[in-house]
């Protein structure tokens, strides 16, 4: 949003704000140009997070490595660029787009020695018009992949492996299902261990054991451990990155409570294309403890929400004890009075109302699913058994997780006195004015 310029101090601030971007931008190409390290990127619009961290733990176990994941946009990519150390062997970085043109600085300053294309769905189907349009702009990071380079496609995306035709670079292929690809993937159903799969290709065959609960991560592991088998990664290394991962927070995420249930939390997005393969693996968990679901809201979809509603909660009960819609979407829901009133059904308006819902039913023996786009941030439902979360806003606006927030323990009004004081106490807000008590001439 540009801000007008009323007066002579505006304009002073517009021109030091533009002086200090172009700095910014020129520093961060200085610094790829001379780096020596293999610059791989990963996009899709599911499993990047968990492929580019997944990726960087096992690369790191062989060569050092620096990567940029969940804050994905081009500021966050170029600010990391900047600051990547001269001895690095590998930068790992996931990118994200959420509307048209926004692919172009980024694959402008990062310049791919190696892509990764995990999936395409239907996400910011208000900018893109549906998985076309979004496969248009993430192939961008195919097309821009260096001279001697390579791409790492996922064979069983339609979308994903046409992108093999827009670059003259060498393309790797992954699959469950063609016999073709340069890898076949073997996943088995996870046991109480998580997640096995095998990988077949290239004069290799190697067992993973995962940490991951679903089976859906069969993609972003297989992304991972085949990106690391070519760079050089030595397969015991690469078994053994796998096997030590420990997940990522707020993507089917198991988390134990030290006086209540588990609960495992999905909080970070909920896309349409893959809410029902979320809530499936869910019901597929060999648990005999009792399953209660925690459904939020549900993005990434086009026309009438009611449907899309109704659907995830019929599916919901059909694996799960009890289903708790929270939300302003109740009246989309659709369920009988029967199922309700056998209690296996609530519908719930706020976040804050569903805490204290949980606080009174919840015990030791539930298996809690929290599901639902960030805006919500459920995960405080499951932060507020081991400590005490104030902060109960519906939508607070905040991007991230509470716990990268860190202030859930205080009410939502005191976080931005909060925020400020913090920037106040910052290294570079202290070194600053420490150099500027040195400038000040002494009486």
């Amino acid at each position: 949003m540009t801000v007008p310029i009323q007066s002579f101090s505006d304009l002073r601030r517009a021109l030091v704000k533009s002086a200090e971007q172009r700095v910014r931008r020129e520093a961060a190409r200085w610094k790829r140009a001379r780096s020596k390290a293999k610059f791989v990127c990963v996009t899709g619009s599911s499993g990047k997070s968990t492929t580019s961290t997944l990726l960087a733990h096992i690369l790191n176990l062989h060569r050092p490595t620096a990567s940029q994941t969940i804050s994905n946009t081009f500021p966050w990519l170029q600010r990391a660029v900047r600051k990547l150390p001269a001895d690095l062997a590998f930068a790992v970085f996931e990118t994200g787009i959420a509307k048209k043109g926004d692919m172009d600085p980024i694959t402008g300053l990062l310049q791919p020695d190696m892509a990764i294309v995990t999936l395409v769905t239907n996400e910011h189907y208000s900018s893109f018009r549906g998985r076309q349009g979004v496969a248009e702009e993430k192939g961008k990071l195919v097309a821009a992949v260096r001279p001697g380079g390579c791409a790492i496609l996922n064979a069983d995306d339609d979308q994903v492996i046409a992108m093999a035709a827009l670059t003259e670079q060498k393309v790797i292929t992954f699959s469950r299902h063609k016999a073709e690809a340069d890898y076949l993937i073997l996943p088995r159903r996870p046991g109480p261990e998580g997640l096995t799969l095998e990988i077949k290709g290239h004069g290799r065959n190697l067992e993973l054991q995962t940490g991951f609960l679903a089976e859906h991560f069969w993609v972003p592991t297989a992304a991972a451990a085949i990106a690391a088998l070519e760079l050089g990664v030595p397969d015991e290394l690469v078994v053994e990155g796998v096997a030590t991962f420990p997940g990522l927070f707020g993507r089917f995420y198991m988390m134990s409570t030290r006086r209540g249930p588990q609960f495992i939390l999905d909080t970070t997005k909920a896309p349409w294309d893959t809410l029902i393969t979320a809530i499936e693996s869910f019901g597929r968990l060999d648990s005999p403890r009792r399953k209660r679901i925690i459904l939020g809201h549900i993005a990434d979809y086009r026309g009438n929400p009611r449907p899309k509603y109704r659907e995830a909660c019929q599916v919901a009960l059909r694996n799960a004890d009890e289903v708790v819609l929270v939300g302003d979407n109740q009246r989309h829901a659709q369920v009988s009075e029967e199922v309700t009133a056998a209690g296996a059904f609530k519908a719930i308006r706020s976040v804050g109302e569903t805490a204290e819902y949980l606080r009174r039913t919840a015990t030791p023996d539930d298996l809690i699913f929290l599901k639902s786009s960030s805006n919500l941030h459920l995960e405080r439902l499951a932060l507020d058994w081991d400590h005490s979360v104030r902060c109960w806003e519906q939508e607070c606006g905040m991007a991230g997780s509470c716990k990268g927030c860190g202030l859930f323990s205080h009410p939502f009004s005191e976080h931005p006195q909060l925020r400020k004081a913090k920037k106040r106490l910052s290294v570079p807000a202290v070194l600053s004015r420490l150099s500027i008590a040195q400038q000040r001439p002494r009486s």
